[in-house]
């Protein structure tokens, strides 16, 4: 698991140092191209799971470009409250949840450029199963430990499961729908020795949301798309961003209300 340490590494340095314009990555980002051999979305043949690859990697782009403007104005505005400023580096796990979900940026690729690039990350033994609306891929480490992704289209809500089972128990499960208010999804993880952990998630197109944060809860039922904006205020802890108004109940139990000033760079 080296080089999955040490990505991921790179990238909790690199948004530690960006906290003020902190940006998630977009599927370019989480998946880079191996030479120039990685077939563009529009050149690939129609897939199964997705109807064409173009749509499917359309609808995921949109849903990233949408949590991360959220996510930036979110961890914006908690770095000026004075009680909630100490979450920040807390909050830096909300652009952490997709990498540590990147295999799901290659249901658009054809098997061939999917193991090219499963290749350049130390993953051996790549394989492919797809059936209807649902991938799986199973590989090993680069110190032979079994690993599997799963992704499966909700074509009836616009959305997506992802989950993933790692050596040494780690579980992850990743889901979002489209809302009539943009999105809603969530993350559960489960670690070997720890207890599970939450994040839910509401947020529309113009960087609005709400984001909660839980420990020691079991995973919940699956989205339905008819969450309400303030689904994630069910969490111990939440933040609201709305315009420029924070509000919010911080990991010690502190209301939050405070107003965000965006800064010049992020302010269009």
């Amino acid at each position: 698991m080296k080089k999955y340490a040490i990505l991921l590494t790179f990238v909790l340095v690199s948004a530690i140092f960006l906290v003020g314009c902190f940006k998630p990555p977009s599927i370019g980002d989480i998946i880079p191209k191996v030479g120039n051999n990685t077939p563009k979305a529009t050149d690939q043949k129609k897939d199964p799971v997705i109807g064409t690859t173009a749509v499917g990697e359309t609808q995921y782009e949109a849903y990233l470009e949408a949590k991360a403007k959220f996510i930036e104005r979110i961890i914006g505005a908690v770095s000026q409250d004075p009680d909630a400023a100490y979450r920040v580096f807390g909050l830096m796990g909300l652009g952490m949840m997709d990498m540590l979900m990147w295999p799901a940026a290659l249901l658009w690729q054809d098997e061939a450029a999917a193991k090219m690039t499963m290749a350049f990350f130390g993953a051996n033994n790549a394989k492919f199963d797809r059936k209807g609306d649902k991938m799986t891929l199973t590989f090993q480490s680069d110190t032979g430990e079994p690993l599997s992704y799963t992704g499966e289209y909700l074509k009836d809500r616009g959305g997506y499961i992802f989950t993933a089972n790692m050596a040494g128990g780690d579980q992850f499960y990743s889901e979002y729908n489209e809302t009539s208010y943009g999105y809603v999804a969530l993350f559960h993880q489960t670690g070997q020795g720890s207890g599970d952990s939450l994040i839910l998630m509401t947020f529309d197109k113009e960087g609005n949301g709400v984001v909660g944060l839980s420990e020691d809860v079991s995973k919940p039922a699956p989205l339905t798309g008819r969450e309400p904006f303030d689904y994630p205020t069910s969490a111990s802890e939440w933040y609201r961003i709305e315009g420029n108004h924070l509000t919010g109940v911080s990991e010690d139990g502190t209301a939050l209300d405070s107003t965000y000033t965006p800064s010049q760079d992020n302010s269009d």
